[in-house]
């Protein structure tokens, strides 16, 4: 069964960087609040994952879900290459928001392990080299990426260990339909009423379960869509303020630049020009 949806799938990234670790290197015991991908490129390092050490070597892959505390160690006459991936903002069918569905944090090889490296490194010459639109690229790759590790965990423990919650699975079926309802209707005048008329639900229920779900109101997250759509209308466009108000949804330009500067602390205009 997919867990990823294709239409709604958009992960955010925190951050992607790739480093050189020299012997005495060490951090901190720390977890995250979102999912951390750290693939270990070259060389080798002691990690401690949950009080449980384990000497990471070359071409292993971990994945750290929010809340697992993890920290690692360079012992003497080692070092180490490797890529972390912060991402968050995912949701995947039958499980938690920003977590991935494995049962261990280091992921056993399986048949598709030659792919999840090659992603990985062409990752890290995308960042080294810092081509035209390599942002995007980074994405489009770390897409991928999460895909192949998706795979290669369906091979190696199946995709229903952590146990699918049949309830948790319908409602994020419904709030991800909203999300693709919201995305593709933010530019018209938009009522928590009507997304829900549109699911057969009610008003209440689809906030309820959006909330407890996306942990933002509809409202909020349809605000968040408005905007962002706005910001990259006035720095890439001529048009005015306008007009940009009606494209994202606001037929009151005042009120557009009212709720623009409560989002971004700046008047459209001033964003504009800034």
């Amino acid at each position: 069964m997919p867990i990823i949806n294709s239409h709604t799938f958009n992960p955010e990234i925190v951050y992607a960087f790739d480093c050189w670790n020299s012997e005495g290197h060490f951090n901190a015991p720390h977890s995250h609040e979102y999912t951390e991908i750290s693939i270990m490129l070259e060389g080798e390092a002691l990690y401690t994952i949950e009080d449980e050490k384990h000497l990471v070597k070359a071409n292993t892959v971990m994945i750290f879900n929010p809340g697992v505390v993890h920290w690692e160690k360079q012992p003497l006459n080692t070092s180490a290459h490797e890529l972390h991936i912060g991402i968050r903002n995912f949701l995947l069918t039958g499980y938690p928001k920003d977590t991935m569905p494995n049962k261990e944090t280091i992921l056993s090889p399986q048949g598709n392990h030659h792919k999840i490296m090659d992603i990985a490194w062409n990752i890290v010459r995308e960042l080294e080299q810092e081509s035209l639109e390599f942002r995007a690229m980074t994405k489009a790759l770390t897409v991928q990426l999460i895909v192949q590790i998706i795979r290669s965990l369906e091979a190696s423990q199946g995709l229903n260990l952590i146990g699918i919650n049949p309830t948790l699975s319908r409602k994020q079926d419904l709030v991800t339909d909203a999300l693709h309802y919201i995305d593709r209707h933010y530019n018209e005048e938009l009522t928590i009423d009507q997304i829900a008329q549109e699911l057969l639900i009610s008003p209440t229920y689809l906030s309820r379960i959006f909330k407890e779900v996306q942990e933002i109101s509809v409202i909020n997250y349809l605000i968040d869509i408005r905007m962002k759509h706005a910001s990259t209308l006035l720095k890439e466009s001529n048009l005015a303020v306008k007009e940009v108000a009606q494209l994202v949804g606001y037929q009151d330009p005042l009120y557009f630049s009212k709720q623009f500067k409560k989002y971004f602390g700046k008047t459209p205009s001033h964003y504009k020009t800034s």
